[in-house]
This record gives structure tokens, C-alpha cells and sequence, in this order.
């Protein structure tokens, strides 16, 4: 390997597996050898180890429209390529442990899969994260009062996804969760 005897073998094939690093270029002859111990070699052949596969990604959603992605990447040397995949779709290639995912819809789930790629160009993908964008703010909150027992409420949400719950909170405490954009409080105790 890289010029140093590393085994002789009665064989074939030769698996090498002592002493290497993570997606590192290693340049191999082999040489058959006679009964004086003259050596007759092939030509060489390179190849890339693996990337090792990187973990711990984690999904964190930063606002209605973007998720912030990290991971490590703490086994491979520095400089190598992360691929960034979002519901299976390449959208981004790194050298780096972070990536900051947008445009995206509101109150949308996303998983993403980050793989480190070998000089050769294969990958090592790590396992899955997946996490929603944040809901957009309701807006144009209204609130009337249509009897002496009751308050009625609207809210514009049409920046949000059809069926993206809308949580109502009175004096602090949540009494009710609703896909719509209106809600009536009643029964209120008059004045």
C-alpha cells in the first residue's frame, strides 16, 4: 500500500482493513514473486475508502420558511463533501457540519438525509431527521361581542396550510384548538 509491503498471501485477493482512515486515496500493486524471490508487479490501483457516515443530524425549524440542519462530521477528513437531501431530492452539497434550508412552506414536514461522500464520489448516508417549519402568524385578530354571554373571534390564516390548528388562549389559559379561522367563547359570565 503507498509503496510498503503490507502482506504476502497465497491467494487471490487481499482485504485490507488495518491502519486506514476515512475517505483517504490508497495505491495498491501486487507482485508475484518467484522461487528466488524476484518480484514481478502489476500495475497499481487506487481507490478511496468510505466516507464514514455522519450523526447526530438533527432538524431545528427556525421560522415558517426555513430549518436549520446540523451535524457531525468529525470522523472524515476535513474538506469532505456533504450531500444534502431533503424528501429524498439532492438540494445542496457542503463542506461543512450546517445548512440552512429555504425557502420552504409553512407548517410543512420535511426529512432530511445528510451523506458524506469519498473522493470517488460514493456516499454514507447517516439516518433521517425530520421535523415541521413553524406555522405562520395568524393575523388581523378581531374579537366582537354578539351577546352578553359570549365573545366571537376571527383571525386571518391564509399563509398556513389547510388544517393547521389554531390554538385560542384566554386571560393566558388555552381553551381551545380549532382548524378554522373564527371561534366563539361561550358561556362568559356578563360585564
Amino acid at each position: 500500500r503507498n509503496t510498503a509491503l503490507i502482506a504476502t498471501v497465497a491467494a487471490s485477493s487481499y482485504t485490507d482493513s488495518t491502519g486506514l482512515s476515512t475517505n483517504t486515496s490508497y495505491t495498491y500493486i501486487v507482485g508475484a514473486r518467484n522461487g528466488f524471490g524476484i518480484r514481478n508487479n502489476s500495475t497499481s490501483a487506487s481507490n478511496f475508502t468510505l466516507a464514514a457516515q455522519p450523526t447526530g443530524l438533527v432538524a431545528t425549524a427556525t421560522s415558517n420558511s426555513s430549518m436549520s440542519l446540523t451535524w457531525s462530521n468529525a470522523s472524515n477528513p476535513a474538506g469532505t463533501i456533504i450531500d444534502v437531501y431533503r424528501n429524498s431530492a439532492l438540494i445542496a452539497s457542503v463542506a461543512a457540519s450546517s445548512y440552512t434550508d429555504s425557502p420552504l412552506s409553512t407548517n410543512t414536514s420535511y426529512t432530511y438525509i445528510v451523506g458524506a461522500r469519498n473522493g470517488q464520489g460514493l456516499r454514507n448516508n447517516s439516518t433521517s431527521a425530520s421535523n415541521f417549519t413553524l406555522a405562520a402568524q395568524p393575523t388581523g385578530l378581531t374579537v366582537t361581542s354578539p351577546s352578553n354571554s359570549s365573545i366571537s373571534l376571527s383571525w386571518s390564516n391564509t399563509s398556513n396550510p389547510a388544517g393547521t390548528l389554531i390554538d385560542i388562549y384566554r386571560g393566558g389559559a388555552l381553551i381551545a384548538s380549532v382548524a378554522a379561522s373564527s371561534y366563539t367563547d361561550s358561556p362568559l359570565s356578563t360585564n
